[in-house]
């Protein structure tokens, strides 16, 4: 289960991210065949060159 806190960092996050990258960092979890954890994370965030997608 995903802890409150969480998700109001992940809420906060989208509000300052760009749509395009909120869009692309989704298409890239969502494409991933691993399960997602930190590394996944930050494998998919590498280049989208924003501090809250990370």
């Amino acid at each position: 289960m995903v802890s409150p806190e969480h998700v109001a960092a992940l809420t906060e996050a989208r509000r300052r991210m760009p749509r395009h990258t909120w869009q692309q960092l989704a298409a890239r979890l969502a494409a991933s065949t691993s399960s997602i954890d930190s590394a996944s994370i930050r494998q998919a965030t590498a280049d989208l060159l924003n501090r809250d997608a990370a």
